[in-house]
């Protein structure tokens, strides 16, 4: 049977840490607050774990933090001087794109 797990829990030189397991993972790039509802539970209603990537707030924040099964991540693209995402910190502290 598979389980679920967060990202976290995984153990590189474990391979029971994540054998057998299913590690979901959820961009929330600005979806609407409906959607993200929806999919809270659902997840809740099949007891699946899941790591959420940040990329805005919303008040459902509180909600994905009150719940031990799940975790929040920043998504990559939301950190400062990421080669990817092209952001950087400015010396006024706003983000700037390069």
């Amino acid at each position: 049977m598979t389980r679920s797990a967060k990202i976290s829990e995984i153990k590189p030189d474990d391979p029971s840490a994540w054998e057998d397991r299913l590690f979901l993972t959820i961009d929330i790039d600005w979806v609407h607050d409906t959607v993200l509802a929806d999919m809270i539970d659902l997840l809740d209603r099949f007891d699946v774990h899941a790591t959420w990537f940040v990329t805005h707030d919303t008040p459902l924040l509180e909600r994905l933090r009150d719940n031990p099964r799940y975790e929040l991540g920043i998504h990559p693209k939301e950190v400062l001087n990421n080669p990817v995402s092209g952001t950087s910190m400015g010396q006024d502290g706003l983000r700037l794109s390069t």
